[in-house]
């Protein structure tokens, strides 16, 4: 418990950054970086962030985490 307090902490002021070498999708190997420069490349959406890295086109079990991972990053 006290971990995911100080988890939360650090979340708020920053400290937590996102590891861009995470492997976000095992089917494809996509990272998070791969993510984020198809965003940079000009991706608006997930589908075309899928485009882009095929992230979530194999079995489909990362779909709804890296739905949320890319509404995320398209935020920022």
């Amino acid at each position: 418990m006290i971990k995911s307090i100080i988890s939360k902490l650090k979340n708020l002021r920053g400290e937590n950054k996102m590891d861009e070498n995470k492997v976000v999708c095992g089917c494809y190997k996509v990272t998070v970086k791969d993510l984020k420069n198809a965003i940079k490349n000009g991706a608006n959406s997930f589908e075309e962030v899928q485009l882009a890295t095929k992230v979530g086109t194999g079995c489909g079990n990362c779909v709804d985490t890296n739905k949320a991972l890319v509404a995320q990053l398209l935020a920022k």
